[in-house]
């Protein structure tokens, strides 16, 4: 809750500001492929799509150079297909000789920060940081377990919040309107999954790579 009362008021602290030419305010949305880095994800690692939207604030540092803050909600998935354990009859050992594979919903509060330095009246390049707060996953404790085989899965992560550094390019649709692609990747590994109880859950270690698409709207001011 500290983190969105936060993100409002520096989305709406600017409000009182658009009377100034520098700054700009509006909405944006954004689409694109997940592909995260595996470095522990079982067999098979199957990417998947990423999409969101919020709102963002620039503020126009010089005629070229300017600084956007954004806030929104994103959501992302990917699979993974694991060999799981298969006991052999009579004997309390086995091998993977079937397979199983898990569907990672992820959702998440995001707050990038990105600067762009224009090259052209319309072509800038981009650069920034990103942190993201995942919502539907959260650390576990041993009371939480069970050796109930009807009990059920929690779901865990290494790390709530998670950062990324930001690369691309942006180009101007109109005064209002701009499109940009943006590649997206984690300073460090993320580690998430399901637990019922010790020997029962699964999970994967990724590093976080996107490739997205965005489009933001200047309601206040241009950009």
């Amino acid at each position: 809750m500290k983190q969105i009362t936060i993100i409002l008021f520096l989305l709406f602290a600017g409000y009182f500001s658009f009377a100034q030419n520098n700054f700009s305010a509006g909405i944006c949305a954004e689409g694109g492929y997940f592909f995260p880095k595996k470095t522990y994800s079982g067999d098979s690692f199957n990417n998947n799509a990423a999409f969101g939207g919020g709102g963002f604030i620039q503020y126009n540092i010089t005629t070229k150079f300017a600084a956007t803050l954004q806030a929104g909600y994103r959501y992302k998935s990917n699979e993974n297909t694991t060999w799981i354990y298969t006991p052999i009859d009579g004997y309390d050992y086995g091998y993977g000789s079937e397979t199983e594979t898990h569907t990672y919903k992820q959702h998440y509060l995001i707050l990038p920060l990105k600067l762009s330095y224009l090259l052209t009246k319309k072509l800038s390049v981009e650069a920034g940081i990103e942190s993201a707060w995942i919502l539907n996953y959260g650390k576990v404790t041993g009371d939480q377990l069970s050796e109930d085989v009807n009990a059920p899965y929690h779901n865990f992560v290494n790390e709530k919040q998670e950062f990324d550094w930001i690369v691309g390019l942006g180009y101007k649709l109109s005064p209002k309107l701009q499109a940009s692609l943006n590649y997206t990747q984690g300073f460090k590994e993320q580690g998430m999954g399901a637990i019922k109880n010790i020997g029962d859950s699964y999970g994967q270690i990724y590093k976080n790579r996107m490739l997205m698409f965005h489009l933001s709207y200047s309601i206040f001011g241009s950009k």
